[in-house]
């Protein structure tokens, strides 16, 4: 056997095709005829493995079998190709060593597969040394202390000497954590990131930037620096893992810290190196979880302990940061807090990554909230688990019922096989709704999972850009020179700080819209209005329509207010060029003796309002519908004995501090007993007050929501309003009160962008007057205030004497207040039917009625109810699904007789239009069918509320009649019909029931049409358990009774 070569580590040579293909030979039997021969005994080049010589004496070895030899070499090729890593190479050649049988063990086995191991050792030494040749070259010496050449490195079973690999190996594979104490030097002035901070400095604050400074520090020997931190007398305990993660700067795994606060081994891991593969010993995943607010506080304090003892410069930052979240954890439900855990984990996931924002820079974590807070890591549902949204879920459901999917129908009154007919899509129906929303409910009914509806706030990311002042306006040289020549009268007046304004909406999904905003409160905006084929005049004057003294001089004390704020210019005798003015009218407010003063920019000639498109100005306020929704959520997950308050916060000047574009204010100058004033802002005349106002204020809101975090905040025009839990307040220091927090954080979001507000119309309560109606989040109830409610029964009961004549405008002032309160009792809208229709193509306001009886009738009606009810329940004003009815019944009317039927108890029922007494109406002529379809629906629920010992909550009745469906729908029909509604409504109320109708086809609703028929035979067929009696409708109420 011959000597084998050693090859330095220092220097290695590129390994040959012909070394990697080399099979190692250690028996006498002939080497297999391949392109890579194996060299002879004796002549092993000095690039190549020792192979040991041939002997005629050993018998053949499997393990040099042309197969295993192939298989082999086709690992190593693998490896050299960079498929898998080294130990996977080691692991295969292993199992094809293995796979040439039972005779393949032994020193034979071994040496092939230290061999072959060898070869890629070879490899990789000469793969890494590249940098440590161009070392030498470069005359640095290598790091360590090499063994003189020709070292051994290990013996083989044979007792040969193996080249000396492992030096070189070291060298390029030593632990990462040591610190090279030789290494070309690297001229760090040349890194693009060095030289773009000296060319442009960051602007840091003091503390980013002794913390860039420490942990620069701590780089230069972290061994030594995690040593002498942990040899420190002071240490605090924490888990070594963590120790490392914050010494480097790294995010710090809570999981980790509050496992060590219960662990009662040592945290500790152990490294060791097999060649190239590091094997890490010791556990890495956590015994316990942050999974609560509790847990987090524990582990919390532990890493602020921590954080502090290594950078005691953040004790600032991590108080503020920590009383931020622990705000979030109290306004969030509990099943919901590792909403917060997640948020608060990628936040100091996103600081430990860079090294200019702090924890307290709350703005560079919109993205993280939106994706955590709001949607839960990504899922755009908002509970804690399920499915999609609420809206989502019922399409999907109405999408299965139209299109078969699902279960299948078994009702009783089905035929075995039924054709497919037409399906109204107009009105309700079996087929297309899963939960239906009667009409006359209005916006005061709600869903089990009502969540989907858009907020103000939210509906600023989806608003258009407003645009800027069109071209031809700046064009026209007239009024551009009446501008420029009167700097004193156009100005941009808004107390706004824009400023701090574009900060706090750097994260908001619609910038181009939010660009706009400030654009407008820089410049003044432009009011949608389209004056390119408008025919302005250069000039208009108008005449002024306030006389009286009185008014003369309530306009004359409200110009100097205006201009006080700046918001009127100072008075000038004549019309400039360009100027157009709008008159002012003084009016009450509505059921009150103030003033107010009022802009009429709808007045002709050359309305300024005709110029505004209504479509391009609307904007979805917030409403008690909105609140509702908020407190039913609250209340579920709260439970019933957290008693909630509501509270309302208005903005002082609302649309006054909105500038208006120059180019506007030359168009809405305003006249007073004689003399001008340029408008130079927003006001309530205007087509677009309100869409601008709404817009701003969409913004304040979404930064309020969505960088401050107040929960369930919502507003109309000014007023915003919201709920909080009894005793949650704190001092706001402006008022000197205690207000409820989120109240209060709401109004520093109004001080930080200083938008004025006044300390009287700032109000909160067990019961709050909001949007006109009483709220009570304890009782869950919505209600007309006590005093609103009196002076409407006082005004009804003054208006409904028989015989009396009224002017055409008081009847209209009662229709729309009753219609008002009718948002709080909206079963009695049938009580109006009769006012409607007095004042039906009549259009002189001050034209005499008569009231007549049926009049007094129906509003006397809604007066007996309105003092018997307790307006909108929350919790049972609910669109309830279908399938939660207790009973549903078919009814159905044809022109002999009316019938309705109930699957639950199999009774029938029938009634021959020709015996029906005490209803004088059916000896009228043409009685359509829609009259005795509506009347068998009425009949159906008269009986079964008679029928059962305790009244059902829900009732659902199927016609299939669309006129009926949409009257039960609306509560609305001509007077002719009226008393089935309010008969209907009677009962109703008096069994506490909630009833919908709903439309079935024709062909599905046989039983009840057989019955209508008197076709007992087929109604018997479709159900054969029928039993069928006779019935006769219910007595009509035509109202309250009338002397």
């Amino acid at each position: 056997m011959s000597d084998p070569t050693t090859t330095t580590a220092n220097q290695p040579e590129p390994p040959s095709q012909s070394q990697s293909a080399t099979i190692p030979s250690s028996s006498s039997a002939p080497q297999p005829s391949t392109s890579t021969s194996v060299p002879p005994s004796g002549q092993t080049p000095s690039n190549a493995d020792p192979v040991p010589g041939p002997s005629s004496s050993d018998p053949p070895n499997p393990v040099e079998s042309i197969d295993i030899q192939t298989r082999c070499n086709g690992v190593i090729e693998a490896y050299r190709s960079g498929r898998f890593g080294k130990t996977t190479a080691i692991l295969k050649l292993q199992q094809v060593i293995a796979s040439a049988g039972p005779s393949a063990s032994g020193d034979a086995a071994f040496k092939a597969l230290e061999s072959y191991i060898r070869i890629l050792d070879n490899f990789d030494a000469f793969r890494n040394s590249a940098g440590e040749r161009g070392a030498a070259l470069a005359g640095e010496h290598e790091q360590g202390n090499p063994r003189p050449e020709g070292e051994q490195g290990g013996d083989s079973d044979e007792g040969e000497t193996l080249p000396t690999q492992k030096r070189g190996r070291e060298v390029v594979e030593e632990d990462d954590d040591d610190e090279p104490t030789s290494r070309r030097r690297i001229d760090t002035r040349r890194f693009p990131w060095v030289i773009q901070e000296e060319g442009s400095p960051s602007d840091l604050s003091p503390e980013l930037r002794k913390t860039i400074a420490a942990l620069e520090n701590f780089a230069r020997d972290p061994k030594l620096t995690k040593a002498s931190l942990l040899n420190s007398p002071r240490c605090p305990q924490f888990p070594d893992s963590e120790w490392t993660n914050l010494l480097a700067g790294r995010a710090v795994d809570f999981d980790h810290v509050f496992s060590g606060v219960y662990s009662v081994s040592a945290d500790s891991q152990s490294r060791e190196r097999f060649g190239t593969l590091e094997v890490i010993t010791g556990t890495s995943t956590p015994a316990r979880r942050v999974q609560s607010h509790s847990d987090f506080v524990i582990a919390w304090e532990k890493y602020v302990e921590a954080c502090l003892f290594v950078f005691p410069h953040r004790r600032g930052e991590l108080d503020h940061y920590g009383q931020f979240v622990k705000q979030l954890f109290s306004s969030i439900p509990a099943e919901l807090h590792t909403r917060v855990i997640h948020f608060d984990k990628a936040v100091r996931l996103r600081v430990a990554q860079r090294r200019n924002i702090l924890l307290t820079d709350y703005h560079a974590f919109m993205d993280l909230s939106t994706l955590w807070l709001q949607f839960g890591g990504g899922s755009t549902n908002s509970k804690p688990a399920g499915g999609g949204s609420s809206g989502n879920r019922r399409r999907e459901a109405c999408r299965r019922w139209n299109t078969n999917v699902g279960e299948q129908d078994t009702s009783p009154m089905l035929a075995p096989a039924l054709p497919q007919g037409r399906r109204d899509s107009d009105s309700p129906n079996r087929f297309n709704i899963s939960h239906y929303r009667p009409r006359y409910a209005r916006d005061f009914i709600w869903l089990d999972d009502d969540d989907d509806r858009v907020t103000l706030s939210i509906a600023s990311e989806y608003f258009d850009p407003i645009p800027s002042v069109p071209s031809h306006e700046l064009r026209d040289s007239v009024l551009s020179r009446t501008i420029n020549d009167n700097p004193d009268l156009f100005q941009i007046v808004t107390p706004v700080r824009i400023t701090t304004l574009r900060y706090l909406l750097t994260s908001h999904p619609n910038q181009p819209f939010v660009d706009s905003i400030c654009e407008g409160l820089i410049h003044g905006f432009w009011p949608w209005a389209d004056t390119t084929e408008s025919n302005l005049p250069t000039s208009l004057d108008v005449e002024e329509y306030v006389k009286d003294p009185v008014h003369v001089a309530f306009a004359e004390e409200q110009r100097m207010t205006e201009i006080a704020f700046g918001t009127f210019s100072p008075t000038f005798s004549r019309l400039l060029p360009g100027m157009l003015s709008v008159p002012i009218t003084v009016s009450s407010k509505a059921r009150s003796k103030k003033l107010r003063l009022c802009v009429n920019h709808s007045a002709e000639p050359f309305s300024r309002n005709s110029l505004i498109p209504r479509q391009a100005v609307s904007v979805p306020l917030d409403n008690l519908h909105n609140l509702g929704s908020a407190l039913r959520r609250a209340r579920a997950r709260l439970g019933p004995d957290v008693r909630l308050v509501v509270w309302k916060s208005d903005v002082k000047r609302a649309y006054r501090i909105i500038p208006m574009s120059p180019y506007w204010q030359a168009k809405q100058v305003v006249k007073i007993n004689g003399s001008y004033n340029v408008d130079r802002n927003n006001n309530f005349g205007g087509r677009a007050g309100g869409g601008l106002w709404g817009r701003f204020f969409a913004l304040v809101l979404w930064i309020a929501v969505c960088m401050f975090f107040i929960e369930d905040l919502f507003a109309f025009v000014d007023d915003s309003f919201s709920w909080d839990v009894e005793g949650n307040l704190i001092l706001y220091k402006n008022y000197n009160r205690l207000l409820p927090v989120k109240q209060a954080r709401f109004l520093s979001v109004l001080d930080l962008l200083r938008i004025p507000h006044d300390d009287e119309k700032q109000l909160w309560g067990e019961r709050l007057t909001i949007i006109g109606f009483d709220v009570d989040p304890n009782a869950m109830t919505i209600t007309m205030p006590p005093s609103a409610r009196s002076d409407l029964i006082a005004t009804i009961h003054d208006f409904a004497v028989p015989g009396r004549r009224l002017p055409l405008s008081a009847f209209r002032e009662l229709a729309g207040w009753v219609n008002w309160a009718l948002n709080v009792y909206p079963l009695l809208r049938p009580g109006l039917c009769a006012l409607y229709e007095k004042m039906k193509g009549k259009s002189r306001a001050s034209a005499l009625i008569r009231v007549n009886v049926s009049i007094c009738r129906e509003l006397r009606w809604i007066v007996d109810h309105m003092m018997t009810s307790e307006g909108v329940f929350m919790m049972n004003s609910v669109e309830w699904p279908l399938e939660t009815a207790c009973f549903t019944l078919y009814s159905d009317a044809s022109s002999s007789g009316l019938g309705f039927w109930c699957p639950a108890f199999s009774l029938g029922f029938q009634c021959r239009i020709n015996s029906i007494t005490g209803h004088d109406v059916i000896t009228a002529n043409g009685v359509r069918i829609f009259y005795w379809e509506s009347l068998a629906v009425l009949s159906a629920l008269h009986w079964l509320l008679g029928f059962c010992p305790a009244a059902p909550r829900r009732v659902v009745i199927y016609c299939d009649n669309t006129n009926s469906v949409d009257m039960f729908s609306s509560f609305r029909a001509s007077s002719f019909y009226n008393p089935i509604l309010i008969t209907l409504v009677d009962l109703m109320l008096s069994f506490d029931t909630q009833l919908q109708v709903i439309h079935i086809p024709g062909y599905q609703n046989m039983v009840a049409d057989a019955l209508s028929r008197f076709q007992n035979e087929a109604a018997l067929h479709y159900h054969p358990n029928l039993s069928i009696s006779t019935f006769q409708p219910p007595h009509l109420s035509l109202g309250a009774m009338v002397s």
